[in-house]
């Protein structure tokens, strides 16, 4: 079954929003992106701000919620002349919202447990196993969600399905989002999250105005 256009279309553009709420908690954190794979930084900054990490959690299992009825109606609209990256699209989109909303509960609850306990020594013993979760999770996620756009903007520009603006961007946050997948958090990655961002509402403006 699949939502109908204007309902993915708009969950699609509420994800986006949502994502780019995530982004400038983000980057108003006062967190340099290299920060992120260092597990020490990482806990002292998490144990002195339990409120931010416990909303940066929250906010992104709301984009998660938000996506889940946006991949099928993008997937839908790809399906007539493109079958194959369709279902590309919505199964490594299935496969990514997974991972990215798996990181955000843990974020949201896991997270904040390890960084209030009592014993530091065995919190940062913790943090370091969580952290490399983390790390898998993300990296799978953002591997899912870049062959996702990679794909649906390959899609667009052969089946007209979107303006070939979507459609480029599609294709080069797909591309940015792999290489940044494969590599520690840095310029690359804040890249591809506003490249993500940016497809998310420009596709479900043109969903919601799909017949």
């Amino acid at each position: 079954m699949n939502p109908r256009p204007q309902t993915a279309g708009t969950a699609g553009i509420v994800a986006g929003v949502l994502l780019a709420v995530l982004f400038i908690m983000i980057m108003s954190s006062g967190i340099r992106p290299e920060a992120m794979s260092d597990p020490a930084q990482m806990l002292s900054y998490a144990s002195q701000n339990l409120g931010r990490w416990r909303n940066v959690g929250f906010v992104g299992l709301l984009a998660t919620v938000a996506v889940v009825f946006y991949f099928p109606g993008l997937a839908a609209r790809l399906r007539d002349r493109t079958p194959s990256r369709a279902t590309g699209v919505l199964y490594f989109g299935v496969l990514g919202i997974g991972a990215h909303g798996l990181d955000s509960a843990l974020t949201w609850a896991g997270d904040p447990a390890v960084a209030r306990a009592a014993d530091q020594v065995a919190a940062g013993h913790a943090w370091v196993a969580l952290s490399a979760v983390h790390a898998g999770l993300q990296t799978f996620g953002n591997i899912g969600v870049g062959l996702v756009l990679l794909l649906a903007g390959w899609a667009a520009m052969n089946s007209k399905a979107f303006s070939s603006g979507v459609a480029w961007v599609g294709v080069v946050g797909g591309v940015v989002g792999l290489a940044a997948a494969v590599r520690p958090p840095g310029p690359l990655f804040l890249l591809s999250f506003v490249l993500a961002i940016i497809f998310l509402i420009w596709s479900g403006l043109e969903l919601r105005k799909a017949k």
